[in-house]
């Protein structure tokens, strides 16, 4: 029995894709035998062959449901998983349970199975592909796929933030806390780092990924499919006035000067 858990986050709204992604994880991680805590508000789901738990966190903001969920995960250190992240290819279980061991070897924050480009500065690790974060990054927080420490993922977490608002001040919030950050490239996990959907409609990999699986429990056109559309201007200054103004910008600030002493003595 694995010591850590599935962290699901999801939505309500987003329980149409419950079912499929434990389809494609069970035809592609037969070995898993965990907890998928699934972030749910009020509904209930299950699914033959996984051992899932319905958080039912209620009604409440994207933020403030990630907390009330984490709480109620009784293991200390996580997987986390987004909704749209179906297992794409058969997971090797036994690098997954390797790295884990190096994970909690190490005494990492967080182990994230992707290597961004924003991750400048890295240095190489004496165990496979895995490589040390040297911050600051813009992603040294985010939602990808990754192992965490549960504390440490919720203590970079504010209740008013959404999404993308999680990501952008979390990052702010890793950095300035000195998070114990490793990437790796390996693909050990298939499936598609940023997920099968964006702004909730499905992207041209994932659905030619169903195609070829022969999936066809899945009506495309209810979502839609993405199409790229030009950078929009006023949604851009839109989304810097709402950060500007957000109760994580002061909270930020707040971080920096207690940290003063650090980065005017570097």
């Amino acid at each position: 029995m694995k010591d850590f858990a599935i962290f699901y986050h999801t939505c309500d709204k987003y329980s149409d894709l419950w079912e499929h992604f434990c389809f494609f994880f069970l035809k592609y991680w037969p070995e898993f035998d965990g907890t998928i805590y699934i972030n749910s508000e009020n509904k209930d789901f299950n699914y033959p062959g996984l051992n899932i738990v319905n958080l039912k966190v209620g009604l409440c903001d994207f933020s403030e449901r990630e907390i009330r969920g984490l709480k109620k995960v009784k293991e200390d250190n996580i997987l986390l998983m987004m909704d749209d992240l179906f297992l794409m290819g058969y997971v090797d279980n036994e690098s997954v349970d390797a790295y884990y061991e190096y994970f909690k070897s190490a005494n990492l924050d967080s182990l994230v199975f992707r290597k961004f480009p924003t991750f400048t500065t890295t240095i190489p690790t004496n165990f496979r592909q895995a490589e040390v974060v040297v911050p600051p990054s813009i992603d040294m927080f985010s939602s990808q796929l990754a192992f965490w420490k549960k504390d440490v993922f919720m203590s970079l977490l504010n209740p008013a933030d959404g999404p993308w608002e999680m990501e952008w001040f979390g990052a702010m919030r890793a950095n300035l806390s000195h998070l114990k950050l490793v990437c790796t490239a390996e693909n050990i996990i298939p499936s598609l780092p940023e997920g099968g959907l964006h702004i909730g409609k499905w992207v041209p990999e994932m659905i030619q990924f169903l195609e070829k699986e022969h999936y066809d429990k899945i009506d495309i056109e209810k979502r839609g499919k993405y199409v790229p559309v030009p950078s929009n201007f006023k949604k851009r200054i839109k989304f810097q006035l709402r950060n500007y103004f957000s109760a994580s910008r002061f909270s930020i600030i707040k971080l920096l000067w207690n940290n003063r002493k650090y980065y005017w003595t570097r």
